[in-house]
């Protein structure tokens, strides 16, 4: 049985992601550890080389699952090899056999009996855009309201998405999910839990930078992290992406930490130097694919390698996560009839946008490849106090009165910045309200942008000479029939630097 062990070593100074970009209701049910382990092996899928997966060593490790019927008809499928768009969808099956139960327990993990049996507790689909544009990872629900198909003799039901898993295997679970999408799905990809120590310990750990301490209680995770940036070693990880009590925002703060640590993880494996070490590369892969089964038209090295050199050029900011709309007040459904409790309805518009925009290449979020950013704060939600940084000793009133005129809160007076030699306007705001900076740049979208952690909600402008006035802010407009949909950029929740 493996043993675990653990320490924490905390260092200042960080960047955050606040409540502001959670993720919407419906990956409230999401497993936290299956998706962080999908998240390790998506990392080493956009990111290993192809030095590493040729190697004869690393392919020995592959396991394969059939899951579109051999010389199905009208039924084609991109292939890695090429620079098409591509879809994946990597299912999470968990496992703690391996583990103590005395570690279990100790580390707050369940039981091995609650393991249990086959199942899926996490869906995603990895869409990788035409020549590797962009990256778009959408999460399903595992009590997503679905009709599962009829399998061997049993007939087309409604069910919880993850059932399909249950009733049949991956090939029942990738049928599933192309009938409640409508994506073609061209590959499948499953992960198992157990590699998840091994993952994070091979490549020495991870940083995560938080707004705010996270302190959860000791009948919970026990997780103790200061505000600021805290290096994870496994067992850290595995408690920092499992805790939900420890927020006030409860599985919304969870999954914020999810995301971000989804995205440290890519970053540290593709930028830090990790695959270019022979010892740590061959760790961590080995971990990996230990973890992982394909599709057998992926389970080879051409088509590992193409995967891997098509992603080897991404940045954060190409990288975006998100999940499947929710219907408001649909994520608690018990549809009569059924004996179906708790279930979550999809947004039947909102929904189906999402997924058009997947079938059409597109990215979801705005910042993504260069769309224009969604604008959803009003102004007037938002606080201001102007520094004048110029010589001319009206200026700053001047920008005051145009920010209030433009529907801006004023929070003080104007004050005088410690410099008269100011020559670029810029902004001074708090990560936390990283939506909100969205709309004073707009209004102000010739200042630079000045990121400090603990700054508090009120946006400090300090006017420039180049200063010109303040635009005209117009939001983003959403209507009934044509939602707003929105996502989160790898780039947004990772460390400086």
């Amino acid at each position: 049985m493996r043993r675990l062990t653990g320490r924490r070593s905390p260092r200042e100074g960080a960047i955050g992601v606040s409540e502001e970009s959670a993720a919407p209701a419906a990956w409230l049910r999401l497993g936290w550890m299956r998706l962080t382990v999908l998240a390790l092996s998506l990392a080493v899928l956009l990111g290993s080389t192809a030095t590493y997966v040729a190697q004869a060593h690393f392919l020995s490790l592959v396991k394969t699952v059939e899951v579109i019927t051999p010389g199905a008809k009208d039924r084609p499928t991109v292939s890695p090899l090429a620079g098409d768009a591509m879809n994946l969808l990597v299912a999470g099956v968990t496992s703690r056999a391996d583990i103590s139960q005395a570690d279990l327990v100790k580390y707050h993990l369940g039981t091995q009996a609650s393991s249990l049996g086959n199942g899926s507790d996490t869906l995603m689909i990895v869409h990788i855009a035409k020549n590797t544009g962009h990256v778009t990872v959408i999460s399903l629900p595992r009590d997503s309201l679905v009709t599962i198909p009829a399998w061997k003799g049993r007939a087309a039901h409604p069910d919880k998405i993850n059932a399909a898993f249950t009733i049949g295997g991956a090939p029942l679970m990738f049928q599933t999910v192309e009938l409640a999408t409508g994506i073609h799905l061209d590959h499948y990809v499953q992960v198992g839990f157990t590699g998840f120590l091994d993952m994070v310990s091979a490549i020495g750990g991870v940083d995560i930078c938080l707004p705010a301490p996270v302190k959860d209680d000791p009948r919970y995770t026990n997780l103790n992290l200061p505000a600021g940036t805290s290096h994870l070693d496994p067992v850290m990880a595995i408690n920092y992406v499992r805790s939900r009590h420890a927020y006030a925002s409860s599985d919304f703060g969870r999954i914020q930490a999810q995301q971000r640590f989804i995205a440290s993880v890519f970053k540290k494996v593709t930028g830090t130097g990790v695959l270019l070490n022979p010892i740590s590369a061959s760790n961590f892969i080995t971990a990996v694919l230990k973890s992982l089964v394909f599709d057998k038209g992926l389970a080879n090295r051409d088509a590992l390698m193409s995967l891997a050199q098509r992603a080897q050029g991404l940045n954060l900011k190409q990288i975006e996560f998100t999940t499947v709309p929710v219907a408001p007040g649909m994520d608690n459904y018990n549809p009569p009839g059924t004996g179906l409790t708790s279930m979550i309805v999809w947004d039947p518009i909102a929904s189906k946008k999402m997924f058009q925009e997947v079938r059409d290449d597109l990215p979801i979020s705005p910042e993504v490849v260069g769309k224009k950013p969604a604008i959803t704060m009003s102004p007037s939600s938002i606080y201001f106090r102007v520094y004048n940084g110029t010589g001319t000793a009206t200026l700053g009133a001047t920008a005051a009165s145009a920010m209030l005129k433009a529907g801006f809160n004023k929070a003080a007076g104007t004050q005088n910045a410690a410099s008269n030699n100011v020559t670029r306007t810029y902004i001074v705001y708090d990560p936390a309200w990283n939506q909100s900076i969205k709309t004073i740049e707009a209004a102000l979208p010739y200042a630079l942008v000045v990121p400090k952690v603990g700054n508090g909600r009120v946006f400090k402008i300090y006017v420039g000479a180049d200063y010109s006035g303040v635009r005209k802010v117009t939001l983003t407009t959403s209507s009934a029939s044509n939602p707003t949909l929105s996502s989160t950029t790898a780039n947004t929740v990772v460390c400086p630097g």
